[in-house]
């Protein structure tokens, strides 16, 4: 046998290979029909990614909560005291305290 002829013969087998590989892979499911077909079995429905956006709305509510309570904390906190008495009595300006 030359080489030629062995180089062919092994091309042949690998056609013949990738081609059986082929078939195999055709007929496999997909990932989607996989999660179908075990949440078929477990009896629950497949809810692939329909908790990420809820999930993400509480989040960002969470979020905005948590600034509004921070800003209204921030903002009670620089309320200038404009006016104050001293220990005699009097009035006077103190400015822009804390």
């Amino acid at each position: 046998m030359t080489d030629r002829m062995r180089d062919e013969q092994l091309d042949s087998e690998i056609r013949a290979f990738l081609a059986w590989q082929v078939g195999d892979i055709a007929g496999a499911p997909t990932a989607s029909e996989m999660a179908e077909r075990i949440s078929a079995r477990a009896g629950m429905r497949a809810r692939g990614l329909r908790l990420t956006p809820q999930l993400v709305w509480v989040v960002l509510a969470g979020l905005l909560i948590l600034a509004l309570i921070g800003a209204a904390v921030g903002a009670m906190s620089l309320r200038p005291t404009l006016l104050r008495r001293s220990s005699s009595g009097s009035t006077y300006w103190t400015g822009l305290t804390k």
